[in-house]
């Protein structure tokens, strides 16, 4: 038994289990700098995108509470 050098699934033939092997196989089709690009602009938020997560929820909150009415001034 092996484990997956990606994500440490235990497998028992390759180096690399199936799901690991897919995201090879778009490395190798696009490049693995287009699929870095992918996975970051899909699931690593940048401050300007963290602060408007930040402000959206207080202001979800704020609005639960019912605390203030007109909550654009936040």
């Amino acid at each position: 038994m092996l484990d997956c050098k990606l994500c440490g699934e235990t497998i028992y033939t390759t180096y690399i289990c199936s799901k690991c092997n897919r995201i090879k196989d778009m490395m190798n089709l696009y490049s693995r700098d287009v699929v870095l690009d992918a996975v970051e602009t899909i699931f690593i938020r940048n401050e300007k995108q963290r602060n408007f997560k930040i402000k959206n929820k207080l202001n979800e909150e704020i609005k639960t509470i019912g605390c203030v009415k007109d909550t654009k001034k936040i």
